[in-house]
């Protein structure tokens, strides 16, 4: 995606901007299909290619009025 790598380099705006787009419309997915990851933090994203793939979904919850859980320090 716009050349990057894991390291800690320089990103770009416009690439930070494809990167957000991505991240949005994915959560935007799991909440169409009511499903709350619980987790959600930078180690449960990867990278395949160009696209953004959101991982764990081990203690997501299906359904309306889901309430707290996950990582502490992400939540």
């Amino acid at each position: 995606m716009c050349g990057i790598s894991y390291s800690n380099e320089y990103i770009s705006p416009y690439c930070r901007r494809l990167i957000w787009k991505q991240l949005v419309e994915i959560v935007a997915a799991l909440q169409r299909s009511n499903i709350a990851h619980m987790d959600l933090k930078p180690g449960n994203i990867i990278r395949v290619g160009n696209i953004l793939k959101v991982c764990d979904l081990g203690i997501s919850k299906y359904g309306s009025g889901v309430g707290g859980g996950g990582t502490p320090n992400y939540r």
